[in-house]
């Protein structure tokens, strides 16, 4: 047997026995009402998901981009990279990552703290067009088309726009930017549905806490119903919607109301995991811990360090964050030498649960846990 089958047969026995344990953990005495009864998920679909979670607990392998670039000729170039917000861990070690590996070619990379409010979206516009930057990144979900004008802007003033981390590959970008990285959105909602159906065997009793306005939402929820409707069809799922400048103080109480109101709740997908510390909160205090298991996207060190010492997280799903800060200063290293850009750039991703989790280092950290495919193979890929 090759070391890669090895591997997937590993992973496939770990995960198996890791359900195994969760399930006997989450099965709560006052069992789900009978509209969650387990018929609603088949065997045969249960293991096709075991064998889908089971591929994704697996580090990403390489996979080029497009021809070798020579970034060398750009230093002295200035991008300014606006996150949906700063606030957001993911978002602003994104921004610190790129700084750092663009200043081996001299270039500047700056980022524009705000706090998630479209006000603070324009005055960041306004200080790359007053700072003369050369680029500008529009990152992390935010929506291009809620900067439409000040996009004009910057165009009109030489100035490049990529929007990064924003759109599903499904999705069609708002036209006049410079060029796209995608994110895998619809990957990251189905996996999360995937993982709180088999850790429900199948009874799930499930909670969707959602933001409001993000462009990478739509596809987020979309796949989620979509696996529900194929895989769990009983399976009681309700949402709760929450902008980003909310998520501090509304997400716990929204959390805490809904697990009184619902004592059979059992699970809850906060879509990114930025809100997971305002969701476990809420089920301490209710009493809820070992009933209601949590599950998310972004794998935060602190979320994961959550699930490497505590019961409550079980699951997240991240993007390989050192290909992902890479894969975006690869495109706009590409727009800055102006050729073509990557027609589908983006990043994998990688399933952290309890078996695997230690991989993301103790303590965790956003660079470990997806093996040195990025680090090593963008190295040789901008070597010109």
């Amino acid at each position: 047997m090759s070391r890669h089958h090895l591997a997937k047969a590993t992973a496939g026995l770990l995960l198996t026995a890791g359900l195994a344990a969760c399930s006997s953990s989450s099965s709560p005495s006052s069992g789900p009402t009978s509209s969650s009864s387990a018929s609603g998920s088949t065997s045969s679909g249960l293991a096709a998901l075991r064998a889908k979670i089971a591929h994704y607990m697996l580090a990403p392998s390489w996979v080029s981009p497009g021809p070798s670039i020579n970034p060398a000729s750009l230093s002295g170039k200035k991008i300014l990279v606006i996150p949906t917000s700063s606030a957001i861990p993911f978002c602003s070690d994104i921004s610190a990552e790129m700084a750092s590996v663009a200043k081996q070619f001299g270039v500047t990379v700056t980022q524009y703290a705000n706090q998630g409010e479209p006000s603070q979206w324009v005055a960041g516009v306004d200080q790359a067009l007053s700072t003369h930057q050369n680029l500008v990144d529009l990152t992390c979900g935010l929506n291009p088309a809620t900067l439409g004008p000040q996009i004009s802007q910057l165009k009109s003033a030489g100035i490049d726009v990529v929007s990064a981390h924003a759109y599903d590959p499904s999705q069609r970008p708002f036209p006049g930017l410079s060029a796209v990285v995608y994110a895998q959105y619809k990957l990251a909602g189905e996996l999360e549905a995937d993982w709180a159906i088999l850790q429900t065997g199948g009874r799930g009793n499930v909670l969707v806490v959602s933001d409001e306005g993000d462009v990478s939402t739509p596809p987020l929820l979309a796949e989620i119903r979509l696996q529900f409707t194929q895989y769990c069809p009983s399976c009681v799922v309700s949402y709760v919607y929450i902008p980003i400048p909310d998520w501090a103080t509304k997400i716990q109480p929204a959390v805490a109301g809904k697990i009184s109101s619902d004592p059979k709740l059992n699970f809850i997908i906060p879509l990114y995991d930025g809100m997971v510390p305002y969701v476990v909160p809420a089920i301490v205090s209710a009493g809820a811990t070992g009933r209601i298991h949590v599950g998310s996207f972004n794998a935060t060190p602190s979320v994961v360090k959550m699930m490497q010492s505590g019961s409550t997280v079980t699951f997240d799903v991240g993007e390989d964050f050192p290909w992902l800060s890479r894969a975006i200063l690869d495109q706009d290293f590409r727009v800055l030498l102006h050729t073509a850009p990557g027609a589908s750039e983006s990043a994998p991703v990688r399933i952290f649960t309890k078996q695997n989790a230690s991989d993301a280092g103790n303590p965790p950290s956003f660079e470990k846990g997806y093996g040195n495919a990025a680090n090593i193979n963008f190295a040789i890929l901008w070597k010109g």
